[in-house]
């Protein structure tokens, strides 16, 4: 089971595909995201 998190990236990838955006644009967005919920939350925990 997903998150409602999840539900809405997924959501956001389906209508990024629709749109025509390329699968690498998406990949290479997801992890430059990915990286800085990472810092943010190493931030917040310190």
């Amino acid at each position: 089971m997903t998150s409602g998190m999840d539900a809405e990236w997924l959501a956001l990838i389906v209508e990024a595909k629709a749109l025509g955006i390329s699968k690498e644009t998406i990949l290479d967005f997801l992890h430059q995201n990915e990286v800085r919920e990472v810092l943010v939350k190493n931030r917040q925990d310190t």
